[in-house]
């Protein structure tokens, strides 16, 4: 069904709305400096109005977001009994104390509206009986506040880096997404950021803006794999 065939509760299409309206706006030609702000709806992604029993709640905040790409690289060798655990440089072991470990610190720097998600995981060579000698991951979190997802991605990197020192694995870092919190611009090129990040990089994409510091709106539409990280830790 189109939009225009869609009917309201009330036996009312959208088509007819629209067209029983249009005497009313005969003459008028609105401009932008006749509104101060607007009303947008949404459907709500989450479960807190619907376990509140609420019918509609008002946005406070848009958030922003941050993700790294992270692969620990290893030494992929035979899982047998030649070679002993404690010469193992095994990817997934690595990944598994970073992952487990991280909760804690990112939960020791968030709020209760904080998220955070580590939402791909590619293991090489993926075999029941080899070492695995590389992971690729990507963490991602999202918060209202620029400053705590700073903070979350200093923490980040650096745990990285913390177990790839501890487990003998080469750690190299990729900042893929990077959508500042609205309301920030960049000192560089004045961008700001006045929606969420999908909008802003539709605006700076329309307009072909790029700021020569690759500032985050800017860098929103694709990844930068020139920026941040390359570490390798001590083998």
């Amino acid at each position: 069904m189109t939009l225009t065939g869609f009917v309201t509760p009330i036996s009312t299409s959208f088509g007819d709305a629209r067209r029983a309206i249009a005497p009313l706006l005969s003459g008028i030609d609105p401009k932008p400096t006749d509104f101060s702000a607007y009303l947008e709806a949404h459907i709500e992604q989450g479960p807190k109005l619907d376990e509140a029993d609420e019918a509609a709640g008002v946005v406070t905040a848009i958030v922003g977001s941050r993700q790294l790409a992270v692969t620990f690289q290893g030494e992929q060798n035979h899982a047998g009994t030649l070679t002993p655990m404690a010469r193992r440089r095994d990817a997934v072991r690595g990944f598994y104390r970073y992952a487990s470990e991280l909760e804690g610190k990112f939960t020791s720097l968030a709020t209760d509206d904080t998220v955070w998600t580590i939402g791909q995981v590619y293991v090489e060579p993926n075999a029941p009986s080899i070492v695995p000698g590389r992971i690729k991951f990507t963490v991602q979190w999202r918060d209202a506040s620029n400053d705590r997802l700073n903070r979350m991605q200093n923490v980040a990197v650096e745990h990285a880096e913390t177990i790839g020192r501890l487990a003998r694995l080469e750690g190299h870092f990729e900042r893929a997404v990077c959508h500042p919190a609205p309301g920030h611009g960049c000192k560089h090129c004045g961008a700001f950021v006045r929606g969420g990040g999908n909008y802003c990089a539709g605006i700076m994409a329309a307009n072909d803006l790029r700021c020569p510091a690759r500032c985050c709106t800017c860098r929103s539409t694709y990844s930068d794999r020139n920026a941040l990280y390359a570490v390798k830790s001590v083998v």
